[in-house]
């Protein structure tokens, strides 16, 4: 299972908000979802589409070596530690 960050935050309905957002590769945020402002439940009912949360310019040399998952892989590690 995965560890909670030390800085996570919590709102008085007890929905949690994180300080930061961590992203697999080092990079630049150009852009974000300016819409999730008023419809955050969008994250979770289309996170591939409209619920995406920013745009990244990865850094120069990021992505050489980087190995990152598909949903696929991804949804299969997290079943593997019991998520």
């Amino acid at each position: 299972m995965s560890k909670v960050p030390a800085d996570l935050k919590y709102t008085k309905s007890h929905e949690w908000v994180a300080s930061d957002v961590y992203a697999p590769l080092a990079g630049e945020v150009t852009g974000g979802n300016g819409r999730l402002g008023g419809e955050p439940q969008v994250v979770n009912s289309d996170p591939y589409g409209e619920g995406w949360l920013m745009r990244l310019k990865p850094a120069a040399g990021a992505l050489s070596g980087a190995a990152l998952l598909t949903a696929a892989e991804y949804q299969r590690v997290l079943e593997a530690e019991g998520g």
